[in-house]
């Protein structure tokens, strides 16, 4: 699904140009959505069957950024409880049948939820819970706050569905005043379409589209970068 891993995503957006020149690698945090068995293993039937093979890519890429002093956030999905449900994508959207599983396969313990085990997570890594499809939405996780803490003003968005909760996180990071990019060769989709058209989508307007490799390029062009920012809490 990889487009152009050499000049840059042409058919993504209206510009083939970068948004983004540089990424300073103190500033910024790698989040890997949703890389859970519920998702990736094909024994369950969520299961997106091209997730498996972005396993290496967001290894690597997380490896690159460990080594030059940023951050690797693995973000999971787990079912909401009665003090943070929600009602209406579960009462509504979802079928009984359909709500039932997802309750029961995504709880904490379940061999579902756990990440797949050939991701390399590291003791120095965080883990943030999330219970919506954006990890950045309101009563969604604690995110916000984590990336808050640790100064960051770039997220690298790496997982699956790139259409579902990988493009909802990356869209909201950016309305946060994140640099927001997206990691072509680290995101799966049920289709190679709905791939596509979620990153075109989201480089027309809401922030940059690379491979692992312009990433890897980008990181050491302004090292140690002590830049100021700020984040809407809004």
């Amino acid at each position: 699904m990889q487009a152009n891993a050499t000049s840059g995503p042409a058919i993504y957006g209206t510009s083939t140009e970068r948004v983004f020149t540089s990424i300073p690698p103190l500033r910024c945090a790698l989040l890997v959505i949703d890389m859970q068995n519920y998702f990736v293993d094909p024994q369950y039937p969520t299961a997106v069957a091209s997730a498996a093979a972005t396993v290496p890519a967001i290894n690597r890429m997380a490896e690159l950024l460990r080594r030059s002093g940023g951050c690797v956030i693995w973000i999971r999905t787990l079912s909401t409880t009665d003090d943070s449900r929600w009602s209406v994508f579960e009462d509504y959207i979802l079928s009984p049948q359909a709500k039932s599983l997802r309750q029961a396969l995504l709880h904490r313990d379940h061999h579902a939820s756990q990440l797949v085990s050939n991701l390399d997570c590291r003791p120095q890594d965080l883990v943030v819970h999330k219970t919506r499809f954006s990890a950045m939405a309101p009563q969604s996780s604690n995110l916000l706050t984590v990336l808050q803490e640790r100064n960051i003003e770039t997220v690298l968005i790496a997982g699956t569905a790139t259409n579902v909760c990988c493009e909802s996180t990356a869209k909201d990071a950016a309305v946060a005043n994140y640099k927001s990019i997206m990691i072509e060769d680290c995101l799966s989709a049920h289709t190679d379409a709905a791939h596509i058209n979620s990153l075109a989508n989201f480089k027309g307007v809401f922030g940059d589209v690379l491979s692992v490799d312009q990433c890897a390029a980008s990181l050491h062009k302004d090292r140690g970068s002590t830049n100021s920012r700020q984040v809407s809490t809004a």
